[in-house]
């Protein structure tokens, strides 16, 4: 009789000493998608102490008693990690923003150049194009792209772009800025063209569970120079521009693309694009631009290299 009273007496204590410990529990969500993630590591920052969601994304980790607050860290594959310190017994919720790299045996990959061919079909079917990913580089989220096209003579196509680095980064609603010149000199269709353009891209990543691409918009200044017979008309103008931008199907197509309409006083400017990944390292797509009596569609083949 003595021996269980003693062994009731000590199961009580353990259980009360179960009930004392603190924990911390929570859920992970895909910022973009909404859904709970599965496999997720969160681990108590200098310490072995750690555990994984389950398939809906919840946790619950217990911490050592008389733990008032930790520093978690909270990661998966194909994410950017997140670090936060929450009190003890916290219920909390992260939302993971997916990685811009790739991803090998927990190694993130960040592509560092991509070069490419182009060939506009009616206008300037010789060209190409090199891009530079600072992020890959020296660890700064910015990349440059030029991209030419000619047909070795008198037609000349010409487009920079500078992508500054995003503000707002790890917030549902981002903020991503470009800078863009264009040139453009096509003697078939009398047009000599030139603009500055500053655009940025805004997007909430979703509504619910639906993902919703970025709105483009921008302003910038445009000349346009065309010869006649008799004399040469000279039109610099401000002008404005909207758009979209993101992935029209889910990721698993790989399919992505912009639309973009620029105003010019007395006349548009139209251009798209729409590109597809057959693999880590090759893109391939097709491009338009119309602008007065310019009108034209180039395939677009780019490498990349990480």
């Amino acid at each position: 009789m003595k021996q269980l009273l003693l062994l009731c007496l000590s199961l009580f204590l353990q259980v009360k000493s179960l009930a004392q410990q603190p924990q911390v529990t929570g859920r992970v969500f895909d910022d973009k998608t909404g859904l709970g993630l599965p496999g997720v590591t969160v681990l108590q920052q200098g310490t072995s102490n750690g555990i994984s969601s389950e398939f809906d994304g919840r946790f619950t980790l217990s911490l050592e008693a008389g733990t008032d607050s930790v520093m978690l860290q909270v990661s998966s594959i194909g994410y950017q990690s997140q670090e936060l310190r929450v009190a003890a017994g916290s219920n909390i919720v992260v939302r993971l923003l997916e990685s811009p790299g790739l991803y090998y045996c927990d190694l993130c990959v960040l592509p560092k150049l991509a070069t490419g061919l182009s060939s506009g079909l009616l206008y300037t079917p010789v060209g190409g194009s090199i891009q530079v990913f600072g992020e890959g580089l020296f660890g700064k989220p910015v990349s440059a792209t030029v991209n030419y096209r000619t047909n070795l003579s008198r037609n000349h196509a010409l487009t920079t772009t500078l992508s500054l680095p995003p503000l707002f980064p790890r917030k549902r609603l981002h903020f991503r800025e470009n800078l863009v010149f264009q040139r453009l000199r096509i003697a078939a269709t009398d047009l000599d063209f030139s603009s500055y353009l500053a655009t940025a891209d805004v997007g909430f990543y979703r509504i619910g569970g639906v993902r919703l691409p970025d709105l483009l918009v921008g302003v910038g200044y445009g000349r346009y120079r065309s010869t006649g017979l008799h004399e040469t008309r000279l039109n610099s103008r401000a002008g404005y521009c909207m758009g979209v931008r993101g992935e029209f199907l889910p990721d698993s197509f790989g399919l992505t693309g912009y639309a973009l309409a620029t105003r010019w006083p007395g006349y548009w400017q139209l251009r798209g694009q729409l590109m597809y990944s057959f693999n880590i390292h090759y893109k391939i797509g097709v491009e338009f631009q119309v602008l007065r009596s310019y009108k034209e569609v180039s395939v677009i083949l780019n490498r990349f290299f990480y």
